[in-house]
């Protein structure tokens, strides 16, 4: 016991006898055909094992024989493996791992019971003696400072004598898990082998399993290495083929989320020093999050498969997941904000895609935490009249990712490392999220489509990637939306994102002179889809229906204030379809009614403004072509145009056409109409007003509401080249007014 190099020879002879054993075995019985052992007996102290063999007759060829000398040579190794010195547990312990997956297969059912009691408690020994050796703080022995003092005089560098000790520790531990771990795979005996190695692994993965014991205390515990380790161990005993019985699919599972629980659950205020060994590199790092989904994704899918993957376990996958995605790495791994998915992302989006095979509810409500991500996930607070950022969905997103996102910022104010965005990922999930809403019933969209509507108009309102493939989506969202009671906020959300993108919105950063292709493809998208959805509507109906009453105002607020500009192709969009409400016969009432006192008075705003702006620069000064383009389309258009009947019947609508006063554009159009001041002009357009109800039944009663500004118009259309569209709609309406 005393020289080590007896110990080693000791540990050398015991693997010659094994093979030794081996050839016994073949010799006695041949090889099994069954890959897997059924057997669960009880396993018999060697004491009395070798006591009652010893009472028996002696036969060398007898199986009990080969039992008892099997058991009593495991025993052996077991023993040289709990030696204090390094070298001997080392080799004693890859000695007995190496002879049982050698010579394992041979061995019948009835040893493996024998076997995994000699095995379990070893590896039981080992972690216990690495966990004293990791929590322990002092590990000087006596003569240490002279003997450290003595090798700095000589220039010796020597090991601290602590982590030496830990490092060997750490060593004997993943051999012995590592060996275990594989001589099950091979073998498969005993169900209750299966059950204790995952404890074991989880134990060296997180540290400890001990709820009583905090971050702090489990992290000293754990090291780049075992962890490495631990999830090799996972991986192995993970494999699909392995897990035959709903116990051994259970098992891994659990054992996997406690694992993540443990590692991932990390207190706000803890510094990057938590996630670092004893040597100082860091255990969990992004390649050992990813491996670590990618197994909970694999185990989830063999419980699917089974149809044991309950909703409780769905729900703690995803939420593992998203613990994982704002996990802080060490500030030696930058940050990187790239435009693609990445790894752990991916694997993200593949663990909701598994979960919405069952629980299709759940993951449209995690994906759409995961779309509103890159805009809930900000240190400062939303710009002021940013009413989008207020929905549902935001607020929900800040909290599931609270605990992470307040240590993240901690984190970055501490070493400037920024929090992450998570654009690409938002962008992926809003993508996903479309074919996750195509894919269900609406009546199992009705209780989450509310925030689902709400983060598609975020990437409509403040695009991270591109905003073209959302023009269509959220469109195709509100139509699955129609019938649905109680989701008027979510249309809400549409048309705070029409106006934020159009850049109608007080507070907003984006100009309304700056509207692009890109927002009149929007603002044309989300146009067709509410008048596709009041289609649904009777041709008859004055009213619309409760959830679409909210969201209509708003639209043709939007609608009338991009009608308020000068030129672009913004006002252009918005008369093209007040002009296409107002002669649809195809629409109910509601729509010509709400649309055609916002066209006059636009269009009332638009002629009085070129009229004043030909007498301030005078007839021979030309006109901007963009102001000459906007008003020549809407004169053409109102030419041709046949009003709805009743469209202007209520003599009052003119004076209400302002609508929506409770929004945030109320500010832009007061402005609007103020700089102009054309509600007080005393030209015939003030008295021109449908006088009788025949008159606003016509097709012409537009042109007719706006008889007297176009005829103030023509001496400065014939300056501006645009008289002929002005004498056709006057033409249009000459027999109403002159019988």
């Amino acid at each position: 016991h005393e020289d080590i190099n007896v110990a080693l020879a000791a540990v050398g002879q015991a693997w010659a006898l094994c093979d030794f054993l081996h050839a016994r075995d073949l010799a006695a019985c041949p090889r099994s055909e069954s890959s897997e052992c059924e057997s669960e007996e009880h396993s018999e102290g060697l004491e009395s094992l070798v006591a009652r063999w010893r009472a028996e007759p002696l036969d060398h060829d007898d199986v009990r024989t080969q039992h008892v000398l099997w058991s009593l040579q495991l025993h052996a190794l077991s023993t040289l493996a709990r030696d204090p010195r390094p070298d001997v547990r080392l080799c004693a312990v890859q000695t007995l791992f190496r002879a049982l997956d050698a010579h394992g297969a041979a061995f019948p059912a009835s040893r493996w019971p024998a076997v995994w009691a000699v095995v379990l408690p070893l590896v039981q020994h080992v972690l216990d003696a690495r966990a004293r050796a990791f929590a322990s703080h002092d590990h000087a022995h006596p003569g240490d400072d002279e003997e450290r003092r003595v090798a700095e005089m000589s220039g010796v560098c020597l090991e601290d004598p602590g982590r030496l000790a830990r490092r060997q520790w750490d060593e004997a531990a993943e051999t012995a898990l590592r060996g275990a771990a594989g001589v099950w795979a091979h073998v498969r005996c005993t169900e209750r082998a299966f059950v204790d190695l995952w404890e074991h692994v989880a134990r060296l993965a997180a540290g400890s399993l001990d709820p009583l014991v905090d971050a702090e205390a489990r992290a000293v515990l754990r090291s780049r290495q075992s962890l490495a380790a631990a999830l090799e161990c996972m991986h192995v005993l993970g494999d699909p083929t392995l897990l035959t019985s709903p116990e051994r699919r259970t098992v891994p599972w659990t054992a996997w989320h406690r694992v993540c629980l443990a590692l991932l659950t990390v207190p706000a205020h803890a510094s990057y020093a938590l996630n670092q060994d004893a040597q100082g590199f860091a255990v969990v790092r992004h390649d050992t999050l990813c491996t670590l989904l990618d197994l909970g994704v694999r185990l989830a899918a063999v419980l699917q498969d089974a149809g044991e993957l309950a909703r409780e376990q769905c729900a703690a996958l995803v939420h593992v997941s998203r613990a994982m995605l704002m996990y802080c790495e060490p500030p030696e791994t930058p940050a990187r904000e790239d435009a693609r998915v990445g790894r752990l992302q991916r694997l993200a989006l593949d663990a909701v895609s598994l979960v919405e095979r069952g629980e299709g509810l759940l993951a449209l409500r995690e994906l759409s935490l995961l779309a509103a991500a890159p805009y809930a996930l900000v240190l400062d607070a939303p710009a002021a009249g940013d009413a989008l950022l207020a929905q549902r969905v935001v607020g929900s997103t800040r909290e599931a990712f609270g605990a992470q996102l307040k240590r993240a910022a901690q984190l970055a104010a501490a070493c400037g490392r920024p929090v992450p965005s998570l654009s690409a990922l938002g962008v992926a999930a809003a993508e996903q999220l479309v074919h996750v809403a195509g894919r269900l019933a609406p009546e199992a969209l009705a209780p989450g489509w509310q925030d689902a509507v709400a983060a598609l108009a975020l990437h409509m309102v403040r695009p991270v990637g591109a905003p073209d493939c959302f023009v269509n989506a959220v469109p195709e969202a509100m139509l699955r939306l129609q019938g649905h009671g109680g989701l008027q906020d979510a249309w809400t959300a549409v048309a705070l994102a029409l106006e934020h993108v159009l850049g109608l919105t007080a507070g907003s950063t984006t100009t309304v002179h700056a509207a692009s292709e890109q927002h009149v493809l929007v603002l044309d998208a989300v146009v067709q889809v509410t008048l596709q959805s009041a289609q649904h509507s009777q041709v008859s109906a004055a009213q619309p229906p409760s959830e679409l009453s909210a969201y209509w105002m708003r639209i043709l607020h939007v609608l009338s204030c991009g009608a308020s500009l000068n030129e672009g192709a913004l006002p252009a969009a918005c008369f093209r379809w007040l002009l296409h409400m107002c002669g649809a016969g195809e629409l109910p009432t509601w729509v010509s009614r709400g649309a055609a006192p916002v066209l006059v008075k636009r269009c009332r705003r638009l002629v009085g403004g070129f009229v004043r702006e030909r007498e301030l620069v005078g007839c021979r000064a030309p006109m901007p072509l963009g102001r000459v383009r906007l008003l020549r389309g809407v004169l053409e258009g109102l030419a041709v145009m046949e009003c709805r009947k009743g469209a202007l019947a209520d003599e009052t609508a003119l004076d209400t056409a302002e609508v929506g006063k409770d929004t945030a554009l109320d500010k832009h159009t007061a402005d609007v109409d103020k700089d102009t001041a054309l509600d007080k002009d005393t030209s015939i357009a003030d008295t021109a007003k449908p006088c009788n109800n025949a008159v606003a039944l016509a097709k012409s009663a537009v042109i007719v509401a706006l008889f007297g500004a176009l005829v103030d118009l023509l001496p400065a259309a014939h300056a501006s080249g645009i008289v002929a569209p002005v004498q056709q709609c006057l033409r249009r309406v000459q027999h109403e007014l002159l019988g």
